[in-house]
């Protein structure tokens, strides 16, 4: 697909002129495949605001709780501003928010 994005004065793509690196070019690709997975095939929105709001509570997961193996299991806030990682159990992980109340049961 010979598409280039220009941002911030630098243009990247799969073709045309521009790094050759294709990692970024899979890393973003591999972003939207999750935030497909994890969060739109998931939720129906029923208006723009809750669009925005469901984007903007994924973002933070991805970003401060969602561990990722190519970081060496941290997340993007540990490894690049050094946030620590503090969630325990499946309280902050969406896809698992059904299972919080029976791991409670567990603890009690």
């Amino acid at each position: 697909m010979p598409i280039a994005t220009r941002s911030l004065g630098s243009i990247s793509g799969t073709s045309g002129p521009g790094p050759t690196d294709r990692r970024p070019t899979a890393r973003i690709e591999r972003f939207w495949g999750i935030l497909q997975s994890e969060l739109l095939d998931r939720r129906i929105f029923r208006t723009l605001d809750a669009a925005a709001d469901g984007l903007t509570g994924f973002a933070t997961y991805y970003n401060y709780d969602r561990l990722h193996g190519e970081l060496d299991w941290h997340t993007p806030a540990e490894r690049y501003d050094g946030t620590p990682f503090t969630a325990r159990g499946f309280e902050r992980v969406p896809a698992l928010d059904h299972l919080q109340g029976w791991l409670t049961e567990l603890m009690l």
